[in-house]
């Protein structure tokens, strides 16, 4: 993901597993070769449409957006939703106001039309079309743009108000996003599963998580471990069923980034008190603090705290420390870190 750097004053990364970093500051996502290769070459030189499939903060959304970059493209988004109706897609008739202000009939193109029209403008060199959550949609819905995605001389879109038929140009690319996990997904249809390439994109791994902090924290490399550490362990809770809030990214940027205008020196071995409370405010208003027991939330999170050093309980606190979510073993914590 795009960086931005809350501390300028170093210039170094102090990453204890490096993870690949492109020229631009972007953090290179293991399965991003293959979707760029899939959307653009792969059908003759043509590229499929492309569904990435996987957890929140995975890239998803991201490697739609690295992609049009990459290749110079425009990127048009339409965000799914399940109340979503075709005239979003297609467009719409509409009054607008003419000469001398007389209103005349005019049509408001939806998400598609606009981004198949501008792909014959002149100084576009292409289109890349993000279909975000698109398994929040209706699956009838999914069934108006099968057509779009034919990968051959049926490949059109029709546009019944402009009395239009689009072909589907070369410089197309149509990118899906979906977590398969939400609840309240609709199945994707298999007619609309046919002309489609799905790509597994699997939850980033601590070392990756720590790559995207330390870039964006520059100087903070104490808090940016915590941080990853805590991702992981509320990750093995959820997976516990100690709650349901599948940990993101995002939030735990927004959590570090809060502890630290709090706390900009903390150091490990120093008092987690603030981080707890921190803790508290923003990760624990979306793991459900309010419809969980008072012991239950103090519990988890009082067990997050001392899993990082929180508590000069070596046994303890080797008892809560957990394997990486691919299984690779966390080191323990020295003496100095626990504050001992």
């Amino acid at each position: 993901m795009r960086i931005q750097r809350v501390n300028s004053k170093s210039t170094s990364t102090s990453n204890k597993t490096p993870y690949p970093i492109r020229k631009d500051g972007c953090i290179k996502l293991p399965w991003y070769d293959h979707f760029v290769f899939m959307a653009t070459k792969a059908n003759g030189g043509k590229g499929w449409g492309v569904i990435l499939s996987g957890p929140s903060s995975s890239g998803k959304t991201f490697a739609a957006y690295m992609l049009a970059r990459d290749l110079g493209y425009e990127l048009v988004v339409q965000q799914g939703h399940r109340r979503i109706e075709i005239e979003e897609l297609r467009g719409t008739r509409s009054i607008v106001a003419g000469k001398g202000g007389m209103p005349v009939t005019g049509f408001d193109p939806g998400t598609i039309t606009r981004a198949l029209q501008l792909c014959s403008q002149k100084g576009v060199k292409g289109v890349v079309f993000d279909f975000d959550e698109i398994n929040l949609v209706d699956p009838g819905m999914l069934g108006a743009i099968n057509n779009l995605n034919q990968m051959d001389e049926n490949s059109v879109w029709v546009v019944p108000e402009l009395q239009t038929t689009y072909k589907r140009p070369s410089n197309f690319i149509f990118v899906g996003t979906m977590n398969p996990e939400y609840a309240a997904v609709n199945p994707l249809s298999e007619a609309f599963m046919s002309r489609i390439v799905v790509i597994e994109c699997p939850m980033m791994d601590i070392q990756a998580v720590r790559t995207i902090l330390s870039l964006k924290f520059k100087g903070c490399q104490d808090m940016v471990d915590a941080t990853a550490r805590a991702m992981n362990y509320i990750e093995t809770a959820r997976r516990n069923e100690q709650h349901h809030w599948e940990p993101d990214l995002r939030t735990m940027i927004q959590f570090l980034d809060a502890w630290h205008r709090e706390q900009p020196n903390w150091k490990k071995g120093t008092s987690l008190n603030t981080m707890a409370s921190v803790f508290d405010a923003i990760i624990g208003a979306k793991i459900g603090w309010r419809e969980t027991v008072m012991p239950a939330r103090k519990g988890l999170r009082d067990s997050i705290v001392v899993s990082l050093g929180g508590e000069n309980q070596r046994d303890l606190i080797n008892d809560l420390m957990i394997t990486d979510i691919d299984g690779t073993e966390l080191p323990e914590l020295t003496d100095e870190e626990l504050g001992i």
